[in-house]
């Protein structure tokens, strides 16, 4: 039944990407542009940490890195063929070693999310292993309340979405796209929608319907289900309904599809290594609109960033604003200035939230959070990344609860 279903999957999402072309032509998105890729290891692995910081953005680009230097490695490997129909099926045919290579790196991602939040919540023991034939994350739960239970199982998306959401945001800093992040942002979203929905398919569709109802233990988004559903005054039904809901938005990103275009069209077909975001054009600055969402300890929250490029005085804008369960809501609004300085950027990002004080609590209240970072870019083969921040008391992607501040280092070679 799996397989059926994930198959299904599949062929309408290569259906439905076929279309971008015209899509693209039909909201006028900009024309995507060549760039040499020149980059061995893009990564951000931030080599000293204090304070609260989590590496759910961190790890995600070090994992990324890794997809993305073992793809770059079949590039070159490929680069002293003549562009032709040869060529196009090799990287058809390589695909699926990238696939095989980007669901390991997301898994690994996904599973050090959770220990990481297990060891933050106290647990002296953890392991991997597999669970229904799937990796997991087995852990130390004694004296563990259900609010932490419910931050350890949504750990693994969130830091999913937590990546995402910061990589999405530099594409459109550097205006530069890499193969490996359509392969990336393609499967993020596909598994991740596919993991969310999973109670609601599993409980009205009877999808997996071999897995005993006790070992449902052992995936995330049930243990989400029953712990939110168990203090927030919702039904596991509405839960579940709720978490469908966020797997289809999930899947309404633009950027998710157009990725699905340009991964087949401008890699597979034409070689081309690295392109340019796609936006529209609008009185001289460059708009995008994505989705997103995350699984917060006060309920899902359902996100929608809006991108702007300004390429004359060289400034990159976003605003978030989210909605979730019980009137709470956020606004994250994020300004990068590219050229602020010789060979110097820096991108500020303030949060403001109206939520639950706590995840039993029926009253609001005010909270925030800044973040800021700085990267140098003289060195022509490295960068230097420099993050700090600072947050209140209250739920925030790929952050603790609990209020605290963070520095971070990190390099891309």
């Amino acid at each position: 039944m799996r397989s059926r279903f994930s198959l299904f999957l599949v062929v309408c999402v290569l259906s439905l990407a076929g279309s971008g072309s015209a899509l693209g032509q039909a909201f006028n998105l900009k024309e995507t542009e060549v760039v040499e890729d020149n980059m061995l290891f893009d990564a951000y692995p931030y080599f000293i940490e204090f304070g609260t910081a989590t590496r759910s953005v961190s790890n995600g680009h070090v994992f990324e890195s890794v997809n993305h230097s073992l793809g770059a490695l079949g590039d070159r490997a490929l680069k002293t063929l003549e562009e032709g129909w040869l060529k196009r099926g090799l990287r058809l045919g390589k695909s699926l070693i990238d696939y095989i290579i980007a669901e390991l790196a997301l898994v690994a991602h996904h599973e050090l999310a959770h220990a990481e939040y297990a060891v933050l919540h106290g647990s002296k023991s953890i392991e991997f292993v597999v669970h229904e034939g799937n990796p997991a994350t087995k852990f130390e739960a004694t004296g563990m309340s259900e609010e932490q239970l419910l931050e350890i199982s949504s750990a693994g998306i969130n830091a999913s979405q937590a990546f995402i959401s910061d990589a999405r945001f530099q594409m459109y800093e550097y205006n530069t796209v890499h193969w490996s992040i359509f392969k990336f942002l393609r499967h993020h979203k596909v598994n991740t929608a596919h993991y969310v929905a999973f109670p609601y398919l599993y409980d009205k569709m009877g999808y997996m319907s071999e897995v005993k109802e006790e070992n449902l233990d052992g995936y995330d988004t049930f243990v989400y289900r029953n712990s939110y559903a168990s203090f927030s005054g919702f039904s596991r039904e509405q839960v579940q309904t709720k978490l469908l809901y966020a797997a289809i938005y999930n899947l309404a990103d633009p950027l998710f599809w157009w990725s699905m275009y340009s991964y087949l069209y401008h890699y597979i077909y034409l070689g081309e290594t690295e392109v340019a975001p796609p936006s529209i054009e609008i009185l001289g600055m460059n708009i995008m609109v994505s989705t997103g969402f995350w699984l917060s300890q006060v309920g899902p929250y359902f996100r929608l960033p809006i991108i702007v490029q300004e390429p004359e005085a060289g400034r990159v804008w976003q605003v978030v604003p989210s909605i979730s369960d019980k009137g709470q809501w956020g606004l994250e609004g994020t300004v990068s200035l590219l050229k602020m300085f010789t060979d110097i950027s820096v991108a500020a990002t303030g949060h403001i939230w109206h939520q639950l004080e706590s995840e039993r609590s029926n009253t609001k209240k005010l909270g925030g959070g800044l973040m800021l970072r700085m990267s140098y870019s003289g060195f022509d083969w490295m960068r230097f990344v420099l993050n700090a921040g600072l947050k209140s008391s209250g739920a925030l992607m790929g952050q603790p609860f609990k209020a605290g501040g963070f520095v971070s280092f990190g390099v891309a070679i």
